[in-house]
């Protein structure tokens, strides 16, 4: 059977120290430095992705830097990628919320042509660090973007490789289930919404209980009946 080739070309953008680049060594299997080497300009990472039997995609990443004073060259990458990966630090809530930043960033150095501003991802790398950001924040900032979310480790190669790969199969509109791993991570983030909403519930079920336990004994009171 012959095997078809197809190419994917992605932007990975984020803000400095993020661990962007990590995240690409991990994903191509290449070893890296725990010490941290901002990138400089632009840099690019290949992978190929099969599909099937049949199908192989050459996924390329383009790495960017994430100093203000390299914005300007990001933008020449925005017209080939079809998909972008939008990176934050899962203990430094900052990062989180400098993405709306980064996705407004995409949006004004973008054409209506290019379908990459609907296919984006959010990665949450360093979870095997004290996490300062908030679940529920997360939750909600996905939510408003309409964005999927995944959580890894660069370090310790856990989720990066299954979050873009996922990203891959939509681009390409490959049926894909999401591997175990990262449905518990997806549910990790969503349960203490769900839990949350839960127990508000409960609570609110136990109050109008208690309120017609004691409408019930008002009504029910000693009676005095006089002869």
């Amino acid at each position: 059977m012959t095997e078809k080739v197809e190419r994917c070309q992605l932007l990975i953008i984020g803000d400095s120290t993020v661990g962007k680049t990590s995240i690409l060594y991990s994903y191509v299997d290449r070893e890296h430095s725990t010490k941290h080497v901002a990138t400089t300009g632009i840099d690019f990472f290949t992978r190929d992705e099969k599909f099937g039997d049949n199908l192989i995609i050459k996924v390329k990443i383009w790495d960017t830097a994430g100093q203000e004073r390299y914005k300007s060259l990001t933008i020449n990458y925005f017209k080939n990628s079809q998909g972008i990966i939008l990176v934050y630090d899962v203990s430094n809530k900052q990062t989180l919320r400098n993405l709306t930043s980064w996705i407004d960033f995409v949006k004004n150095n973008n054409n209506k042509v290019n379908k990459c501003l609907q296919n984006m991802i959010v990665i949450g790398n360093k979870i095997d660090l004290q996490r300062e950001v908030d679940q529920h924040e997360v939750v909600e900032f996905c939510e408003s973007y309409n964005l999927n979310h995944f959580e890894v480790s660069a370090k310790s190669d856990i989720g990066i490789k299954d979050s873009i790969r996922e990203l891959v199969a939509k681009i390409h509109n490959i049926n894909t289930n999401t591997t175990k791993e990262n449905s518990s991570l997806q549910n990790n983030i969503q349960e203490p919404v769900k839990e949350a909403k839960t127990n508000e519930l409960e609570t609110k079920k136990t109050d109008e209980s208690k309120k017609d336990v004691n409408k019930k004994k008002h009504e029910d009171g000693c009676k005095c009946l006089i002869f």
